[in-house]
């Protein structure tokens, strides 16, 4: 059982043998495929230290895939609108409002700029 107070050293990026897709977690987290849950059948395919950037780029990557996913929503998307179950239902409209929101938090994450703090000084490195 891991202590309470103890902190991540490592992302650990797997590859999904049963789906194909990687995902990231830390050492502390038993191995679970977050797109099929398979909890086996998979490889290390990185290992990276935790640190802010390595954080940031897993997002990244989450906000790209999600932005993907959004946009085959869109793609694939009931066009006869006549046929509408609920008339007072615009999924259409409410799909193009997630797309905008998920779009305003990518970009949001893909221009994140980390800062250092340096020893001894009150001032700020920015990478």
């Amino acid at each position: 059982m891991a202590r309470k107070n103890y902190k991540p050293k490592y992302i650990i990026t797997y590859q999904c043998l049963n789906c194909g897709f990687d995902f990231a977690l830390t050492e502390k987290e038993k191995p679970k495929c977050f797109y099929c849950e398979s909890t086996e059948n998979y490889i290390v395919i990185k290992k990276e230290k935790f640190t802010p950037q390595a954080i940031v780029n897993r997002l990244r990557i989450s906000t790209d895939r999600m932005m993907e996913a959004l946009k085959g929503a869109w793609q694939c998307r009931p066009k006869d609108t006549d046929k509408k179950i609920d008339k007072d239902f615009d999924g259409e409209k409410l799909l193009l409002e997630v797309m905008a929101k998920a779009k305003k938090l990518k970009d949001k994450i893909q221009s994140l700029k980390l800062e250092k703090k340096i020893k001894n000084k009150n001032r700020h490195k920015t990478f």
